[in-house]
């Protein structure tokens, strides 16, 4: 099997930009659409990273770059049970926990509990929709989508993940869990995971991100997690990483300040 060039690889994820617009309907004219776009041009303008980058000198990436991921552009849970997901609660302490399958929200595997006022706890896609301000004002503020080639193709395939917003002085008690499931689709397939967290002046919280892999395939986790703290916020942030399959992962950590923050 040939190894694509950069220029095949640029196109391949160009023509997986034109499949996935296709799912989007009517949100391809909301602003966050605009944020996707210009983050697809910075990564066309790179491409992925060798080793002869000063910044991955120490990260051989080709791996990923000659793999052609296929999009994931349908929700199918096909393999996922109630069992699955209940094997990979955090512990008994974990109020409320968001399920995603492939980069797509569960609703049916999630459970939100009880949150004290003015807390947002939903998947990005419907924040998108129901708090669509509260989210642009934060959504990509921080991403450095010339120079970063991975933050800029999460940023370019946007579509789900978690959303969590706290107020001023509000302080949860119990951690949030947000589980990411790799199904068993048989093709080499990439998700994008982005998760936003906002945390207001004086506030507290913890959550758990869960990755994990049902089927033993082949597949990209290329996720992101925004972190917008306020002055004083403290946020206890834990990974759990769990896998069947042929994994290959990249995470990013971009964490802000609305004022000065502890992490």
């Amino acid at each position: 099997m040939s190894i694509p060039t950069s220029e095949q690889q640029k196109q391949w994820y160009q023509t997986s930009f034109e499949l996935f617009e296709r799912t989007l309907n009517g949100e391809s004219r909301e602003p966050v659409h605009t944020l996707r776009r210009r983050a697809l041009k910075g990564f066309l303008a790179t491409g992925f990273p060798t080793t002869k980058n000063e910044e991955w000198r120490f990260t051989n990436v080709s791996p990923i770059a000659k793999t052609s991921f296929q999009p994931v552009l349908a929700y199918d849970p096909s393999g996922v049970t109630a069992d699955h997901v209940k094997a990979l609660s955090f512990d008994e302490h974990v109020s409320s926990r968001l399920v995603f399958i492939d980069g797509r929200f569960a609703q049916e595997f999630s459970e939100i509990s009880t949150l004290p006022k003015g807390v947002v706890l939903k998947s990005l896609g419907a924040a998108l929709k129901t708090h669509a301000e509260l989210v642009q004002n934060f959504l990509g503020k921080n991403a450095d989508l010339e120079e970063n080639p991975f933050v800029a193709l999460n940023t370019a395939f946007i579509r789900d993940g978690g959303f969590l917003y706290v107020p001023d002085g509000v302080r949860l008690d119990q951690p949030v869990q947000l589980i990411f499931l790799s199904s068993g689709r048989q093709e080499p397939f990439a998700v994008h995971p982005r998760n936003l967290i906002v945390l207001g002046s004086g506030s507290s919280a913890g959550v758990v991100e869960t990755y994990v892999a049902t089927g033993e395939n082949v597949y990209l986790t290329n996720a992101m997690t925004e972190i917008v703290l306020g002055a004083g916020a403290t946020l206890a942030p834990t990974i759990q990483k769990r896998k069947n399959g042929t994994e290959i992962t990249q995470e990013r950590r971009i964490v802000s300040g609305m004022w000065p923050f502890i992490v």
